[in-house]
């Protein structure tokens, strides 16, 4: 119910539709500007590149990069 969902805190909920598949990441996202592919291949090049290189390779801006390279976005990639 409704009140059950306010009592368990948005955190908790996120959680739980993530869990369920209920949130879409990643190139499922009607926004996104990359590939799953895309983002391993820049992950690679961090350390090899600069961010504003990056960034023109893949016709994103430079804070998207930074957020890709830092964990903040596509998190779900594997950074091994």
């Amino acid at each position: 119910s409704f009140d059950l969902i306010c009592l368990r805190g948005a955190e908790m909920n996120m959680q739980d539709a993530a869990h369920k598949g209920r949130i879409r990441r990643g190139e499922l996202t009607p926004t996104a500007k990359l590939t799953i592919v895309q983002v391993e291949e820049l992950i690679s090049l961090h350390g090899h590149t600069s961010q504003s290189q990056a960034g023109k390779r893949f016709h994103i801006s430079q804070s998207h990069v930074h957020n890709i390279w830092s964990g903040k976005s596509w998190k779900h990639v594997s950074r091994a």
